[in-house]
């Protein structure tokens, strides 16, 4: 991983959760956000909340052909 990405990873609060929970630090490239709050605090740094659901795929197919997830966040 970069040093950029470690750097922005550094700065969600709770980051260390979600690579407890995974294992690692997912790319999240199918997780879908059902939430975003952006807060303009005066005097104070902006933030973003984003809520969202994310999984991690095993190797197994359904039998429709999706495939099983075996963590879900």
């Amino acid at each position: 991983m970069t040093d950029n990405k470690n750097s922005a990873i550094s700065r969600i609060i709770n980051s260390e959760l979600i690579r407890q929970f995974f294992g690692y630090w997912p790319a999240f490239h199918d997780a879908e956000i059902t939430k975003v709050t952006l807060e303009a605090n005066p005097g104070y740094h902006a933030s973003v909340t984003f809520v969202m659901d994310a999984s991690q795929n095993a190797k197994e197919v359904d039998e429709k052909g999706y495939y099983n997830t075996c963590k879900t966040l």
